[in-house]
């Protein structure tokens, strides 16, 4: 599985989100209605390596950014509140098979202009530790 295909399980099996309304990448169809999560892949930064890893990076670091769309602004930072508390804790877990050393919240959520159906957004970015996947 790749990184946004990671996080989206790990959203939905925590009830932020569902299969059909956590949507992956920049070509993904934004529904005209109802509350959406959109995943976006961000420049990460420099793998880590270790003496033991000299072909491959034992670390990738990965970052994504979190947009949460919804009918009213209560409602899109109720989904972005589930969305954070599902990823806060992951330290050292196992994400879809993927060992993750640590998934880290490079902000709280904030307001971000309205969607093209005119929905209030909230969105934040986070950024991980993991094994290559």
């Amino acid at each position: 599985m790749s990184f946004p295909e990671e996080i989206r399980t790990r959203l939905t099996s925590l009830g932020a989100g569902t299969s059909t309304d956590v949507l992956i990448g920049p070509a993904s169809a934004i529904p005209p209605t109802g509350a959406y999560t959109h995943l976006t892949e961000t420049p990460g930064l420099t793998p880590e390596r270790t003496q033991n890893a000299v072909t491959t990076p034992a670390y990738q670091r990965p970052s994504m950014q979190i947009t949460i769309g919804a009918a009213s602004w209560s409602l899109a930072r109720a989904r972005a509140k589930a969305a954070y508390d599902a990823l806060v804790g992951v330290r050292n877990t196992t994400l879809s098979g993927t060992w993750y050393r640590e998934v880290n919240l490079d902000q709280e959520p904030f307001d971000f202009p309205l969607d093209v159906a005119g929905r209030p957004r909230v969105i934040f970015n986070i950024s991980a530790v993991k094994r290559p996947s």
